[in-house]
């Protein structure tokens, strides 16, 4: 991987790509979508922390 790459990953500029995710996987031998949930989880915190208040006035759908 391109040492540009992985230094925009980290910094938060570029996110983990399916194939970055896929190919980080091959490399450090864990599941190819290990790097994939951490970013996924990652984007999850920082809408929940952006969004928060505005997720939280949404009314779940009651069931008849």
């Amino acid at each position: 991987m391109d040492y540009r790459l992985a230094k925009d990953i980290l910094h938060g500029r570029r996110k983990v790509s399916v194939d970055t995710s896929i190919r980080l996987g091959r490399y450090f031998g864990v599941n190819d979508r290990y790097f994939l949930d951490l970013q996924n989880d990652i984007d999850i915190r920082n809408e929940l922390r952006d969004k928060g208040a505005e997720f939280d006035r949404i009314k779940q759908l009651s069931r008849a």
